[in-house]
């Protein structure tokens, strides 16, 4: 878990640096490299054909899913895009409504609840997101 380890540090050490614009995206770019780092991922095979995530099935597909959360079109291609963004820049320069994120980091926390007995709901949450919105 060193690469998990040097990447904390690095976002931590990231964020005493950070501008209030660039902190918005932050908690959505530590969850999925985390994930990713971790062996959890959403698969981005977004396209036309498949406009709507499945956050129980960690992909998209052509119509929507029927487990929990449900996933809009608009809602599926922002995911699709934090998921695309190849490094911290671009993953901060990707604009969003604050709905929008919220609903978005809180499909991905249910993905990883799904996959991973251990990763019990973040009681903070509701704490932070009155903090940071």
């Amino acid at each position: 878990q060193q690469d998990l380890y040097e990447f904390a540090l690095s976002f931590f050490k990231y964020l005493d640096q950070a501008t209030d614009q660039e902190l918005t995206n932050l908690p959505m770019y530590f969850l999925v490299q985390t994930a990713q780092l971790m062996g959890y991922g959403i698969q981005n095979n977004y396209s036309e054909r498949e406009p709507y995530l499945n956050t129980y099935e960690g992909r998209f597909q052509p119509a929507p899913g029927t487990a929990l959360p449900l996933f809009d079109k608009e809602q599926s291609e922002l995911t699709s895009r934090f998921l695309d963004a190849a490094d911290l820049n671009s993953f901060t320069a990707i604009q969003a409504p604050p709905a929008e994120r919220r609903v978005v980091l809180e499909g991905y926390l249910h993905f990883l609840q799904t996959h991973d007995s251990h990763f019990k709901p973040l009681r903070s949450l509701e704490v932070l997101q009155a903090i940071l919105h």
